[in-house]
Order: structure tokens, then sequence, then C-alpha cells
């Protein structure tokens, strides 16, 4: 069951990366910008939904795996700067997984966990903080790459332009996780009340450079999904992924591999 708790914590990497109502389209002419905003001391509060569904192999024993993980994402702005880049305090809670209908306790998994990051208006993001001694992967994952929102345009879009966005992160054990984002702007959407950038995301991330004997030998994760985005405020106001995750991992020396699909959902929580 360890396995299980590092695998999925490993996993939350790549979900790099949330329904209000009836919605109307919105006619676009003119290119928009769309980018995240918030003044100091705003807050905002999400909770996420994860679904993986597969097959874990551990010790060369497969065991057929549904698995449900749910967290709440809190962030507050600490400070704007005059270049847009604002220093976001964000505080992430995991409740304990559920693992074939059954309910896990996090154990080594820390189930909460908060870190502060610097994020460009496009969604870049600068880290303040690293992972004490790199053990911690789930405590890694949130201080390297912040959040799981999207990467933006970094110029006005109109209707059916598309972006291209690569970063990557170091990875505490070994290697380096080599991520791209593309997004296409789908147009505006009026969702109660609130007028919303439909944006078409797809992606993935993949472990590279890893050294032989590392922790985790292949992680490999591919996605598409939609994300609908608050102009007014730079929010995301909610978003859904599905895609395919394979990693291969050696736990001393038992050799675990996980090759699942997966549901992942975003929603902003009202009030916030």
């Amino acid at each position: 069951m360890r396995n299980i708790r590092i695998l999925l914590s490993v996993a939350v990497a790549g979900l790099l990366a949330v329904s209000c109502g009836t919605k109307k389209a919105t006619k676009v002419s003119e290119p928009i910008t769309i980018a995240y905003g918030g003044t100091a001391g705003s807050v905002g509060a999400w909770k996420m939904d994860q679904t993986f569904k597969g097959k874990l192999l551990s010790g060369g024993m497969p065991q057929l795996m549904v698995i449900r993980a749910h967290a709440s994402i809190v962030e507050t702005v600490e400070e704007v700067g005059d270049d847009g880049w604002r220093k976001i305090r964000l505080a992430t809670k995991m409740q304990p997984l559920e693992v074939n209908g059954m309910v896990m306790e996090m154990g080594s998994v820390p189930a909460s966990i908060e870190t502060v990051v610097m994020r460009s208006s496009n969604g870049d993001i600068r880290e303040l903080e690293k992972a004490e001694g790199g053990k911690d992967v789930l405590a890694w994952v949130v201080r390297s790459l912040g959040s799981t929102f999207p990467l933006l345009p970094p110029t006005p879009v109109l209707p059916g332009d598309r972006w291209e966005r690569r970063g990557d992160v170091k990875a505490p054990f070994g290697g380096v996780f080599e991520s791209v984002t593309i997004g296409v702007f789908d147009g505006i959407e009026e969702v109660g009340g609130i007028k919303c950038a439909r944006l078409k995301m797809e992606g993935g991330v993949n472990l590279t450079g890893n050294p032989p004997g590392s922790e985790v030998e292949v992680f490999r994760l591919e996605y598409r999904g939609v994300v609908r985005f608050d102009l007014a405020s730079g929010r995301v106001v909610d978003s859904s992924q599905t895609g395919n995750l394979n990693v291969r991992a050696r736990m001393g020396k038992i050799p675990v591999e996980a090759m699942m699909i997966f549901e992942s959902a975003l929603k902003l929580t009202p009030g916030k």
C-alpha cells in the first residue's frame, strides 16, 4: 500500500495543471488578453477530484486498481509586482486515498502542504522554496510546480489561435521532468454570469536523464482537456482532463509499475 501512495504522489506532478450553470457563447472580434490576476490579499479556493484506473505490478504480481483522490487547494496572493509577477502562498490538503473502495491512510505522505511560489501573469512558476532532502515527493511536487493551473498564451489571442509552452523541473530523485503544453483559445462562454475563456489544452510530462538505479525509472503522462478561465478575476473557474499515466519505480529492491488511465477535475469553490 505504501507503494501506491508514493506512485500517486508522483502522479500528481504531471497533472501540471475546473460547472457554473447554463452557458452562452459570446462573439470575439478583437484579440483578448488571458492572464492570471488577483490583488494582494485575495484568496481563491478549489476542489480537485482524480480517478485512476488500471494495473499495478508490484514484484511482478498484477493488481487491478481503482484509486480515487480528493484534495482542496487554497491560494493567497501576498504581493503583486510591477512586472505582473505575484507572490502566491499555496496550501494543498489531501484526503486519504480510496483504493478499490477502501479508505487508505496517507502514512508517510503528508496530508497537508504549504509553500510559496512566484507566478507570472501567463502562469510561469518560479519556486521560492525547495523540498528538504528531496525525499518527500508530494512536498516537492507542490513546492516545485506550484499548482495544477495551465500555462496561458503570452500574447493576446483570437478564437482558434494556438500556443505551445515547454518547461522542465529537476526531479528530486534524479533527472528532469520535461513538459509540453499546447493550448487553443476556443472562444468565450458566459457561464452563470461569468465571462469565461474556453481553452482546449493537451500535453505531456516525461522524465528524462534519470541516473541508473534512481528511485523512479520511468514517468510518462499524456493528457487533454478543457479549462474555463474567468477573464475579469484572472482565475481558473473549472477544468477537466483525461489521459494516460505510466510510472515504473523501484521501492527498495521491489520493482513497481503502474499503467493507468485517469480523469481529473478542478472546480473553483463558490464565494472565494
